[in-house]
């Protein structure tokens, strides 16, 4: 569902987080498989910033503490923005692009918060 955005014309999913939005409106979108929900997310769009703007904020979790993860520097040097992308783990996802048929796995297990985390009911 796409609600207006407060003070442009520009279209904002309901759930997108309200830190990432989308600057200009998303061209062809495609179909992917985020722990089993499909997802439509514009094609080409990097990976990471298509999840943050979906409100999905947290795609890992540390080793240690199994505290959420999301995406930090977006050029590739952290790996906070790994995730399981068509059965390869730990695949920075700020270093590839939507691609239609995507099947992406959060590594998140056990986080407090839960779908909160993963950008689902608050």
């Amino acid at each position: 569902r796409v609600a207006e955005t407060q003070g442009t014309d520009m279209p904002q999913a309901e759930n997108q987080s309200p830190s990432f939005r989308r600057l200009a409106a998303p061209g062809r979108v495609v179909r992917v498989n985020v722990d089993g929900q499909d997802l439509n997310l514009p094609e080409g769009e990097v990976l990471a910033a298509a999840l943050l703007a979906e409100g999905k904020l947290a795609l890992s979790q540390s080793i240690h503490e199994k505290e959420a993860r999301g995406p930090f520097c977006l050029m590739g040097t952290c790996a906070q923005c790994s995730c399981q992308v068509d059965g390869l783990r730990h695949q920075r996802t700020c270093r590839m692009v939507v691609r239609e048929g995507m099947d992406i796995k959060l590594e998140i297990t056990g986080l407090p918060g839960g779908d909160k985390c993963r950008g689902g009911e608050k």
